[in-house]
C-alpha cells in the first residue's frame, strides 16, 4: 500500500486540476493535513478510499469556548468520518491554548469518534 502526504495547498491545487480520481487510481493510503473547508470537498470527490487528518483550527483553541470546540468536531465528525477521520489540532495547539478547550476537545473526539 502506497503511503503519501497532501499539505492544504498540494490538497487544494490537485482538487482544482480535478486529479483526486488519479490518487484514488494509485490506490494510495493518503494522510492529510488540510482545514474543514476542503475536508467536505474531498469526502465528496473520493469518499472514503483516503484518510484525512485535521482539523480544529488554532485559533479556536486559543480564542473559542468548550462549547465552539465541542461543537467544531461533532459536525467535522458527523461530516467527515468517524472512518479515514485523524482528529487533531490544525497546523498545531498554540501556546495560549486554553486547558479547558483541549480538554473539550478530547471530551467530544471521545463522544463523537470511534477510538
Amino acid at each position: 500500500m502506497k503511503t503519501e502526504r497532501y499539505s492544504c495547498s498540494e490538497l487544494r491545487r490537485l482538487i482544482v486540476k480535478n486529479k483526486m480520481a488519479t490518487m484514488v487510481e494509485m490506490k494510495a493510503d493518503i494522510g492529510t493535513s488540510v482545514d474543514a473547508t476542503i475536508f467536505r470537498k474531498l469526502r465528496e470527490l473520493v469518499g472514503d478510499h483516503i484518510s484525512v487528518m485535521g482539523d480544529v483550527p488554532s485559533n479556536l483553541f486559543a480564542l473559542g469556548t468548550p462549547e465552539e470546540i465541542r461543537e467544531y468536531v461533532r459536525d467535522l465528525v458527523r461530516d467527515i468520518g468517524p472512518y479515514g477521520l485523524i482528529l487533531c489540532p490544525g497546523c498545531d495547539a498554540p501556546v495560549n491554548t486554553k486547558p479547558e478547550n483541549m480538554e473539550a476537545f478530547v471530551a467530544a473526539a471521545q463522544e463523537f469518534g470511534k477510538i
